[in-house]
């Protein structure tokens, strides 16, 4: 005898996806359509969703402790939820006009600034073109203005129309000859800046994880740890004075990272809150050197 209650329950379970269905068409901007409402209800239930898909890759970076990519994808499905809270959002229902939505909704409702709106929209494109490479999705539906799609959307709008101002030679002289006694509060912050600065440029990330042997005479050489690429040049004066100023008897260059922090999270962390006390301290000591430049140390 069939079992009633499994096929009530099979109905149920059946009204309940229409209905979703539904109230995903009403939230969107555009009309109801039989076909599309079929393809999704006829869709296979175990096809990954755009925001199990996000948890999975972020799960994924997380393991091989690329925690900054994984952060990415954190806020991005955060975002993404605020404007479009279904939890079964498929890949199909990103098109050209869901994506102008959502870029609205980022600058208009949300009141988000052009650079972060491009990261959120950025890592959607990421994730979507990984869907595509997984078989979740066929490339007959890729959204994004590119060799797939020359109608797609582009995030062109979306960069930056300022740019701040940089330092001049002028300025980056009175940075130099900063008055440590004076405000000892600014010493740490205005040295790790100025040691990026004589080191081309190394970012907050790869200075933090400096150790002692990375000192080779008065070599320094590192791996970016963003792209593995390998750096070799000699320190001048400043740099090796800024070390020494810092000598310890850690393994680290400089009071950043300690034997305390062991997992890829506690080092993260640390650089974190760390990047935000020193980017504070730039702003003070702009206010105490009297310039209207931008000044800050990036961790990546």
């Amino acid at each position: 005898m069939d079992n009633y209650k499994i096929k009530n329950e099979n109905l149920q379970d059946a009204k309940l996806l229409a209905g979703r269905i539904i109230d995903d068409f009403r939230r969107q901007p555009k009309p109801f359509s039989i076909t599309i409402f079929k393809e999704r209800f006829k869709r296979n239930n175990n096809a990954v969703g755009v925001y199990d898909f996000f948890d999975q890759l972020k799960e994924e970076l997380r393991l091989i402790e690329k925690l900054k990519n994984a952060d990415m994808y954190y806020e991005a499905k955060r975002a993404l939820t605020k404007y479009m809270p279904n939890i079964n959002l498929s890949f199909t229902d990103i098109d050209y006009n869901f994506l102008k939505g959502y870029e609205k909704y980022l600058l208009g409702v949300r009141k988000i600034k052009s650079n972060p709106a491009s990261v959120y929209i950025r890592t959607l494109r990421a994730a979507y073109r990984e869907a595509m490479r997984r078989g979740h999705i066929d490339v007959s539906h890729y959204p994004f203005k590119g060799e797939l799609n020359l109608a797609g959307y582009s995030l062109a709008n979306l960069k930056s129309k300022t740019q701040p101002r940089a330092l001049s030679h002028e300025d980056m002289e009175k940075v130099k000859n900063f008055d440590h006694e004076a405000h000892p509060k600014l010493s740490k912050a205005v040295n790790l800046f100025l040691f990026s600065y004589y080191a081309f440029g190394i970012n907050l990330m790869d200075l933090s994880h400096l150790k002692k042997d990375n000192i080779h005479e008065q070599e320094l050489r590192y791996t970016r740890s963003k792209t593995g690429e390998k750096f070799c040049f000699e320190l001048n004066t400043e740099a090796l004075r800024i070390i020494n100023h810092f000598k310890s008897d850690s393994a680290y260059l400089f009071p950043i990272l300690s034997e305390f922090h062991k997992s890829a999270q506690q080092k993260k962390d640390r650089i974190h809150e760390l990047q935000g006390q020193i980017n504070l301290a730039l702003k003070r000591l702009l206010r105490c050197l009297a310039l209207r430049s931008c000044l800050n140390l990036a961790v990546l």
